[in-house]
């Protein structure tokens, strides 16, 4: 069981992985500007469509509020079964969504994943693909992060880029992982400032997994075991 909903209540803006920092920034200054930046990236439209896949647990990531604002016809969906409505979509945000694979082949998996987006989208459309990887053996890096999210399978980088096709271009690869360091650096803060809060929620045992789950992400990101990599990718044909 992933310990991720219990980070909703730490994270002013509810999505960690959008942060992106400047000199006296806060984390909810951080996170407006990672949405920010994000949604410029998408050359998305007023009126345009938008897709964001991310957990329905874990509450409406920060970019989707910001796209509805700019005037996007916006829908979130968990898995690529529930996004059909609103399609042609003309951008794709995936907040650790397509990484979500059952046991089998993954990297098939994955690969098929690409061809259903690409199914959903209008020709031209850009993909935003938010990825944790391993910077080592994808069979033998420790996986600091697993406890936030036990289900997912993490690939190397170069898995994801050749998983895109023939129909995915690569316009922009960017980690940010010092910014996602830092921001794992300040949830862990906050969720050492609310111990006693957390305890009286959720209980010792869960609260104890969280901070476990948190220190090892932030020693994972500051340590570089686990890279957080945005993908910006385009519908080439």
């Amino acid at each position: 069981m992933t310990v991720v909903p219990m980070l909703s209540g730490l994270l002013p803006d509810g999505d960690a992985t959008c942060a992106v920092w400047e000199p006296g920034d806060d984390l909810p200054a951080a996170q407006d500007r990672g949405a920010r930046r994000l949604l410029e990236s998408l050359w998305l439209e007023p009126g345009g469509t938008l897709l964001v896949l991310a957990p329905t647990d874990e509450g409406v990531p920060a970019v989707a509020r910001r796209a509805a604002r700019h005037g996007a016809a916006v829908t979130v969906a968990a898995d690529l079964g529930d996004a059909s409505g609103g399609a042609p979509y003309d951008a794709v945000v995936s907040v650790r969504a397509v990484e979500r694979i059952s046991a089998g082949n993954p990297r098939k998996a994955l690969a098929a994943t690409f061809r259903r987006v690409r199914a959903l989208t209008a020709s031209g459309a850009r993909f935003a693909l938010l990825t944790a990887t391993v910077s080592g053996s994808a069979e033998t890096e420790p996986d600091a992060a697993a406890l936030l999210d036990p289900e997912t399978h993490r690939f190397r980088l170069a898995e994801v880029v050749m998983a895109c096709g023939a129909h995915w271009e690569v316009e922009q690869a960017d980690s940010l992982q010092s910014d996602y360091a830092r921001t794992a650096r300040e949830v862990l803060g906050s969720v050492r400032d609310r111990r006693r809060s957390l305890h009286d929620r959720f209980g010792p045992q869960r609260t104890e997994r969280l901070e476990q789950a948190v220190t090892g992400w932030a020693r994972a990101l500051t340590d570089n075991r686990l890279t957080l990599t945005r993908l910006l990718l385009r519908r080439i044909d």
